[in-house]
């Protein structure tokens, strides 16, 4: 079994985990020093997808200073000229209007009343942190973290499809060459479906290698036919492994299909008949449906042949029956 995709998904939701508690834990924190409602803004950071509420609260956060009096620690903005707690003088004003003026200025450009350097001013100072930083920080590494797992499994993880191969077969053909207890048993089963038009019938044969396995399908849908264009085909995303079959209605019974896989995991299996998705019905078998050799079973591995007659081999078994009825038994 191939554990990396298991892996790197629980890496992923590993870091989406951090990523979001990050997240709630910094907006709560920052939002609590800046006078906001805390609890609100954490919740709609947590909780809106793609971190939306993250990006909405790093705009309207602007408008909440973050700022406090050197003197007694009270919340001020910027444009307080004293602090409205303990009266610290935060800005120079101008002694004609009262209006905050910078400290170079030499002239109010309000009034034009002249200004006199120096005085007692202390400017607001930002709030500390209180270690805001460094979860700001774990937040873009968990964000990092989660887009370079991804990345990686894109790029590295991509699992190879394997191979597939198929042949279809009519009902009387397959039976003329799958003979013995395997022939009977898909005869059972057949004879136990209650056919619909919208679902396709499937049995499987698994067989586990080294790395992955094979994988050996007989297909049966009712009205069903490839020959007029049918297709096979195998993919791999990152996660599943798809057999995917094309085939054509028609007026008969229907054909099986006869399918041979090799994959790193089990394929899912996905029916097509114009173009129109069945639903499959598959049963797990313990014997091998198709005609296809196993490898170690006896044989070279391929497709197995009807019997043929070999040329000059002599007369066939009811000829010699016939022989026997007109002329009696040879003596010896």
């Amino acid at each position: 079994m191939n554990i990396l995709p298991l892996l790197l998904l629980l890496l992923v939701l590993a870091a989406w985990l951090a990523l979001t508690v990050g997240v709630g834990v910094y907006v709560y924190r920052d939002a609590r020093r800046r006078g906001m409602n805390a609890a609100l803004w954490a919740l709609v950071a947590l909780l809106a997808p793609s971190l939306i509420g993250f990006a909405v609260y790093l705009v309207v956060r602007g408008g909440y200073a973050d700022l406090e009096c050197p003197a007694c620690g009270a919340a001020v903005e910027e444009s307080y000229a004293v602090c409205p707690r303990c009266g610290c003088r935060l800005r120079a004003v101008c002694p004609g209007c009262a209006k905050p003026v910078e400290p170079d200025w030499i002239v109010c450009p309000r009034c034009a009343a002249p200004l006199q350097p120096g005085g007692q001013v202390r400017a607001p100072v930002r709030k500390r942190g209180g270690g805001l930083g460094k979860i700001l920080t774990a937040v873009v590494l968990a964000a990092l973290l989660l887009f370079g797992c991804v990345l990686w499994g894109l790029t590295r993880l991509s699992t190879p499809s394997g191979a597939i191969s198929f042949e279809e077969k009519e009902l009387d053909e397959y039976f003329q060459v799958q003979e013995g207890q395997a022939g009977a048993q898909v005869q059972a089963w057949l004879d136990g479906l209650e056919l619909r038009e919208d679902r396709a019938y499937a049995l499987r044969y698994s067989r586990s290698l080294e790395e992955g396995g094979e994988f050996y399908y007989l297909v049966y849908a009712p009205f069903t036919s490839g020959q007029a264009g049918s297709s096979i085909g195998q993919g791999a995303t990152l996660f599943a492994t798809v057999i995917t079959l094309q085939m054509e209605r028609t007026s008969g019974s229907g054909s099986v299909f006869l399918l041979r896989s090799t994959a790193g995991r089990t394929p899912q299996l996905r029916v097509l008949r114009g173009g129109q998705r069945l639903d499959v019905e598959l049963t797990e078998v313990e014997f091998n449906p198709t005609l296809y050799f196993l490898p170690g079973a006896g044989g070279a591995e391929g497709f197995r042949p009807f019997p043929a007659q070999t040329p000059g081999a002599g007369a066939s078994q009811d000829e010699e029956q016939d022989g026997k009825a007109e002329g009696g038994e040879s003596q010896p």
